[in-house]
């Protein structure tokens, strides 16, 4: 499962790495989220069962946690992707902004569209 997961990300960072906008680093803050609940799901399992529990033994983590490999291991994976997806959210939401007004409510010279209206009259200019 590890190895998937981690091809998982590889693939989308190359994805990432190709089309980057505001939709895709919040797809990142999704996915490094949603990376992070296994390793966090252990991470609890291990500081509260014992090595006796069924559920350690069904994960087969006993020996693990005897020296505190895996413990470590989880600890230090959802500090990282936890921080991962901590910063893509704040980068996501920084990125996207929505402009308090409407693009077409002002001319290019930054004058309001009604009041941009020439007062000239319209047609060539007659030289005689």
């Amino acid at each position: 499962m590890l190895l998937l997961l981690s091809g998982l990300e590889l693939a989308y960072a190359t994805y990432l790495f190709q089309i980057p906008d505001w939709s895709s680093v919040r797809v990142v803050t999704l996915v490094a989220t949603f990376a992070t609940a296994p390793y966090a799901g252990v991470l609890g399992v291990g500081l509260r069962a014992r090595q006796q529990n069924p559920i350690v033994q069904w994960l087969g983590l006993a020996p693990q946690l005897a020296g505190g490999r895996a413990l470590a291991w989880c600890l230090l994976m959802v500090t990282l992707t936890g921080l991962t997806a901590l910063i893509a959210g704040r980068l996501a939401s920084h990125w996207y902004h929505v402009p308090d007004e409407p693009e077409t409510s002002k001319t290019p010279s930054g004058e309001p569209i009604g009041t941009a209206v020439s007062t000239a009259p319209a047609g060539p200019a007659s030289t005689s």
